[in-house]
């Protein structure tokens, strides 16, 4: 079966100054050129895996069934960590098997392991243009056949989730935006509003940002999940947050 896509979406952490990305849909272009290409992120922060885990699970359900998505975040290339793609919920992903692509291993996805030929005579350091981008490519013109083995498991990141006890729950920061909001992995879904501790600091709940002023609130963003913002500012640098900091949520009746 050839995969019939048009669309090909990027989350790296290449950034833009390099040719990298560049590079890759080159590669992709060499197999179909009637293709439409889409940069989820590539200012993904080096070497976090959680985070581009996290980018991807919240955006990949807008793009069409059918679209490739290739996630390359990637601190093992050339290790001994698999090349994997993954058919999940009419979407496929490439990538490296490390935890990038957990949200959709832990819902019954289809797995295949990317043949060990397509390893051969590649640059060791960039596996993202030699081999998930040339995958991607066998995949649209040849098919799935060509492309790997059915496996029946991958890596799966550990310690993603919020923990609850009794009324509050231990989460942390997962991703800063460019405006300096601080998103965390605490969803409504996951646990009702009440306030937030951070850094010692008490933090309320607004519905939108117009509603702040100039204290930190929290609000819930775009992406469906609780984050740290400061109107017209960033909570980033008042905070000198980083990814990774524990936030609390304590829940209020």
């Amino acid at each position: 079966m050839n995969w019939q896509s048009k669309i090909v979406t990027f989350t790296t952490d290449f950034g833009e100054k390099d040719g990298f990305v560049a590079m890759m849909k080159g590669v992709i272009l060499s197999y179909s050129k009637d293709l439409i290409f889409v940069d989820i992120s590539n200012s993904i922060t080096p070497f976090n895996v959680e985070e581009a885990e996290f980018i991807l699970r919240v955006s990949f359900f807008w793009f069409p069934k059918g679209t490739i998505h290739l996630g390359v975040v990637d601190p093992g290339v050339g290790g001994k960590r698999k090349g994997i793609c993954i058919f999940y919920k009419g979407h496929v992903f490439i990538g490296p098997d490390n935890g990038i692509f957990s949200f959709a291993l832990e819902s019954g996805a289809e797995i295949y392991r990317i043949r060990e030929e397509i390893f051969k005579n590649i640059s060791p350091t960039f596996h993202g243009r030699d081999v998930f981008a040339r995958t991607a490519g066998i995949l649209i013109s040849k098919g799935i056949d060509e492309v790997g083995e059915k496996i029946d498991k991958a890596v799966v990141l550990k310690k993603r989730y919020p923990i609850k006890e009794e009324n509050r729950v231990k989460g942390k920061i997962i991703h800063i935006d460019r405006f300096g909001n601080l998103v965390t992995n605490i969803s409504p879904s996951f646990a009702k509003k009440g306030y937030m501790l951070f850094k010692n600091k008490k933090i309320e709940f607004r519905r939108c940002y117009e509603e702040g002023n100039k204290e930190p609130f929290f609000v819930i963003n775009g992406y469906g999940y609780y984050e740290i913002s400061l109107r017209n500012q960033s909570a980033e640098k008042y905070f000198n947050a980083k990814i990774g900091e524990e936030v609390i949520l304590m829940e209020v009746n």
